[in-house]
């Protein structure tokens, strides 16, 4: 028991490493480019950084898009040898003043092996249930967001032992991770995907790109739009425009607080270790609702707190762009959004990989999309005048917030005017025959419509574990095993009739 609880205790903590290493990476381009002693390499280092951990994810994801499982050995040495590497030789690289190929192998190997990390340990998040995973990653953002703000104030001597000391501790893994990659039967203690959900096996890579894309795009974009600030401060770095647009230690500062606070408010939502059922239910359900609106929310606090503190058309009410103050304030909604965001698309990637798709193809492809935004969009933030990219980012969020509005209130109105099946009068019957409860007829009318679990799950805004659970209490009550012989019943009574 005390090995288990330690083990599960180290894996939080290498979590949280690794995930405090991001948030830092994502807008310490300034301490980053003073640990690469070379300015000019700058753009080549980070280009073959992430360009290698989205090659790294989208081969993952192809791998577990065609292949049944995937088992890795020893990928805890292994990835614990490419980053280390990887960072020792792009640092003596700098320092011993080296061929630019060896720090650009060097952040290769970074890339990738950051890639695998992020994947695998991914994957173990997969094993949770829901409500264990929702505080497995606050948790793990309490303890990130920590990170961040030490490694802010370290000087580059000690930045550099503490770098490694993290790297070392992310590197932690099981020496052998077997993955389902069928969606069945995973260890998270989720019922079995109903025989109709559409699994990998059953779609083209392209059809579970395209759909995953779509059932999470909000997210996914509201992501993409809270981590620009951090792509216009590497901007900075590459171009020597630091002066005026790294976000310095005080917006780096209010990044970290915003996510420290997202990241203590959803441990105070999940504060249970063990809560029953129907606590559990309760909570979870009061998120699903949220979840719609949530990505709104962030969006726009982001863009009324820059445009009230920093934006130079704006009043400037917390001492405008150059102020500390200015920086500090208006950063606290990005991080917040940053980490809020980041949990609420690892919950729904988790969905989506108990709803049947392959958990490396979704993790490889996450890593993938955020790797290739990071870069492209830095790439073409070097073409663009200062002026225009706060414009641009500006344009950006309000598009969002319109689109996603847009997109919430078709979605409502299409869940509220759903059409009614012919056999509505043939359900209600077995409903009144079977006891069945106000939900579970609902659920049940919802099946009769063709409506996969996954579906049902976003449309009535309830989490898909207690769709599974509902769909298991009609199993039970009506006496049957799958679908097929739930709808035979539906049927059945209608020829009665």
């Amino acid at each position: 028991m005390g090995s288990h609880l330690w083990s599960d205790a180290l894996h939080v903590v290498s979590f949280s490493a690794y995930l405090g290493l991001l948030l830092f990476l994502v807008d310490g381009a300034e301490q980053v480019s003073s640990l690469s002693g070379k300015q000019a390499a700058l753009p080549y280092l980070f280009a073959a950084a992430l360009l290698s951990a989205m090659i790294c994810g989208l081969v993952l994801a192809l791998r577990g898009a065609l292949s049944a499982t995937a088992v890795f050995h020893h990928l805890g040495i292994k990835t614990g040898v490419l980053v280390l590497l990887g960072f020792a030789l792009s640092l003596a690289a700098s320092h011993l003043h080296l061929p630019l190929i060896f720090n650009v192998f060097g952040c290769v190997s970074l890339g990738v092996g950051f890639a695998m990390l992020g994947i695998v340990k991914c994957l173990l998040l997969s094993t949770l249930q829901e409500y264990q995973l929702l505080r497995m990653l606050a948790v793990m953002g309490v303890l990130a967001s920590l990170v961040k703000m030490l490694l802010l104030f370290l000087p580059t001597g000690q930045l550099n032992v503490a770098l490694i000391l993290l790297l070392l501790l992310s590197a932690h893994l099981p020496a052998q991770i077997a993955v389902e990659t069928s969606g069945e039967g995973s260890s998270g203690g989720s019922a079995p995907t109903p025989p109709s959900s559409a699994t990998s096996k059953d779609l083209t890579v392209l059809e579970m790109t395209k759909g995953m894309i779509e059932r999470n795009w909000v997210l996914f974009a509201g992501l993409a739009i809270s981590i620009m600030l951090g792509i216009v401060s590497w901007r900075g770095s590459i171009t020597g425009e630091s002066a005026t647009i790294l976000p310095e230690p005080g917006g780096q500062l209010g990044d970290a607080s915003g996510a420290l606070l997202s990241s203590l408010l959803l441990l105070g939502l999940f504060r249970r270790p063990s809560p029953d059922s129907k606590d559990s239910n309760r909570v979870l359900n009061r998120l699903q609702n949220l979840t719609p609106i949530i990505p709104l929310i962030c969006i726009a606090s982001m863009l009324v707190a820059w445009i009230m503190g920093v934006w130079e058309e704006g009043p400037a009410l917390f001492g405008g762009y150059t102020a500390t103050a200015g920086k500090l304030f208006s950063s606290i909604p990005i991080g917040f959004s940053t980490m809020t965001l980041f949990i609420l698309l690892i919950k729904r990637l988790v969905s989506e990989v108990r709803s049947g798709l392959s958990a490396v193809f979704v993790f490889g492809l996450f890593i993938a999309l955020v790797a290739a935004f990071f870069l492209f969009y830095t790439a073409l933030q070097l073409f663009l005048p200062l002026r225009l990219s706060r414009i641009i980012d500006l344009l950006l969020k309000l598009l969002y917030l319109v689109i996603a509005a847009a997109y919430m209130l078709m979605f409502a109105q299409h869940r509220t005017g759903k059409s009614t099946p012919p056999v509505t009068g043939q359900i209600q019957k077995v409903a009144r025959t079977f006891s069945l409860t106000k939900r579970e007829t609902e659920i049940l009318m919802l099946m009769a419509q063709g409506r996969s679990a996954p579906h049902i799950a976003e449309t009535e805004f309830i989490s898909l574990n207690t769709v599974k659970t509902h769909i298991k209490r009609l199993y039970t009550k009506t006496g049957v095993h799958n679908r097929e012989e739930l709808l035979d019943i539906v049927y059945r009574t209608e020829e009665v009739d």
